[in-house]
């Protein structure tokens, strides 16, 4: 991710080998569902998804440690970040 801490925006990069569904979301710290990024089908390749630090409900969060997690049918990558306001 980058900026990593980021305030008030961060850029989710990550390369996908194969056209999969994949569920990427953002969790809090206690593994609360923040805000789900993706949930379907990427294609192959170089993937740049942002986060604005707002959930679900489209309110901003507060500073803090985050984990993005991208699961696809085959995989899963855990990034930790950094909300720094």
């Amino acid at each position: 991710a980058s900026p990593n801490p980021f305030n008030p925006r961060t850029n989710i990069t990550f390369v996908m080998s194969q056209t999969q569904d994949v569920h990427v979301a953002v969790y809090g710290l206690r593994g609360e569902l923040i805000r789900t990024l993706v949930e379907g089908q990427l294609v192959a390749g170089d993937q740049v998804l942002s986060w604005e630090g707002i959930d679900q409900a489209g309110r901003s969060v507060g500073s803090g440690v985050y984990f993005v997690v991208v699961r696809g049918e085959q995989d899963s990558h855990t990034l930790k970040l950094t909300l720094l306001k």
